[in-house]
């Protein structure tokens, strides 16, 4: 047996012993934990550095701009308007976004925090009802009052708005445009449609671009009315035709619209040409089978290519010379009926 002095001392050194393998534990633990959020400090230094470098690229970016806050309140000419921002800069490239833009700095009135533009005021409100829709713009029916606001417009740079005000260029819709149409060719378009329906909108419903062909046509027109067609040949001239009529009906060939017409924006006579049903026979097929415009083959497109000498449409509109209507005679081939195409653009037509 062991001493009662001995038994004490052994126990005394146990619990020694436990006492500094917990202190050793707890060193350890103490260790693996400031280690662990050094390194969750160090990542913290290192994205806090990255954000003072993207602060200070801010900063400088902002240096010399003005920050605008909606609403602001405009005073045009003394008339006071109340808008915002957003719509102040809605048309890019024209003078109200530019000066809103926040490039420039402009001082605003200390009475009222107005900013002044001296420019007539009463037709402003046209202006700022343009800039908050421009797609569903109604401009007024009072002609002295169009030239008022177009001459507003053109002052501000809103030049789509001076084109809608004055009649001589196409509305495209929802984004459409033509890569077949110049400036001139539009003109000359306008001109065969009456001013007295309103101006002349276009929304592309299918282009060569997608690899147009009968079945494509066919499903971009059914079911739709005023249709206009246009046609780059190979000759470089360009041709087409509106319909009023409805497609896809089950009616196959029918007299059609009085308002229908084949036309050419300047072909080897050098001039326009429009030419209406002269009630020789029926002026459209409506059924699946491409465009068919006179029943002897006076503009056929999609299934097949070709322009015979007109003998459905031979009725020129007025104001329109009239010619000799011979085979190819829209395509620009004289004396050939068959045209090869280089772009094919299919528009809805509206009117507002």
């Amino acid at each position: 047996l062991k001493p009662p002095w001995l038994m004490m001392v052994e126990e005394i050194k146990l619990k020694i012993d436990t006492f500094l393998q917990g202190l050793r534990e707890d060193f350890d633990g103490a260790v693996t934990t400031l280690i662990t959020e050094k390194e969750i400090l160090k990542n913290e230094i290192v994205e806090l550095k990255k954000r003072k470098v993207e602060i200070s690229e801010d900063v400088k970016n902002m240096e010399g701009k003005m920050v605008f806050k909606s609403p602001v309140i405009l005073n045009i000419g003394g008339v006071l308007y109340t808008t915002s921002v957003n719509t102040l800069t809605n048309v890019k490239g024209s003078m109200l976004e530019s000066m809103f833009s926040g490039r420039h700095k402009l001082t605003a009135d200390e009475r009222d925090g107005s900013f002044f533009i001296d420019r007539d005021g009463v037709p402003f409100r046209y202006i700022l009802n343009y800039l908050r829709d421009p797609t569903h713009f109604v401009p007024p029916a009072d002609n002295e009052l169009k030239k008022e606001i177009a001459r507003e417009a053109k002052y501000y740079s809103l030049t789509q708005l001076v084109e809608i005000l004055t009649g001589g260029e196409i509305i495209f819709l929802d984004g459409s445009s033509s890569s077949i149409l110049d400036s001139a060719m539009k003109e000359t378009l306008v001109k065969m449609f009456d001013s007295n329906k309103g101006h002349l909108n276009l929304k592309l419903l299918c282009t060569s671009a997608q690899g147009i062909g009968v079945a494509v046509f066919d499903n971009a027109t059914k079911g739709k009315g005023r249709i206009l067609t246009l046609i780059k040949s190979n000759a470089n001239h360009v041709f087409g035709c509106f319909i009023e009529d409805i497609f896809g009906q089950q009616g196959a060939w029918i007299p059609g619209s009085t308002e229908n017409f084949l036309f050419a924006l300047g072909n080897f006579t050098g001039s326009p040409a429009k030419l209406f049903n002269s009630g020789n026979g029926n002026s459209i097929h409506i059924t699946s089978c491409g465009l068919h415009a006179g029943q002897s083959g006076d503009l056929v497109a999609f299934c097949s290519h070709s322009c015979a000498a007109p003998t459905t449409y031979t009725r020129w509109a007025p104001g329109y010379t009239p010619v000799t209507l011979s085979a190819g005679f829209l395509c620009g081939t004289p004396g050939n009926p068959t045209y090869t195409p280089l772009i094919m653009e299919v528009f809805q037509v509206s009117f507002t």
